[in-house]
């Protein structure tokens, strides 16, 4: 992913934002398509780090991570 994002993309530089992670678990197939989501948070020590990209042609980058991360748009 990281190449694409160099292909498509522009550093920023690091960002943080305050949101509560959570793992959403499919109730049909408990363990088999759980999903990572983000709730915001008014707790100060809920933060989430990490680096941000602009991209040129989203629709170029974020198919290939939906692929990587084992779910798609249709």
């Amino acid at each position: 992913m990281g190449v694409m994002l160099r292909q498509h993309g522009r550093l920023i530089g690091r960002g943080q934002f305050r949101v509560r992670l959570y793992i959403i678990d499919d109730l049909d197939e408990p363990g088999q398509n759980s999903s990572p989501w983000a709730v915001p948070s008014g707790n100060p020590s809920d933060m989430v780090h990490g680096t941000l990209y602009t991209l040129s042609d989203p629709w170029a980058v974020l198919p290939g991570f939906d692929e990587d991360e084992g779910c798609s748009v249709s």
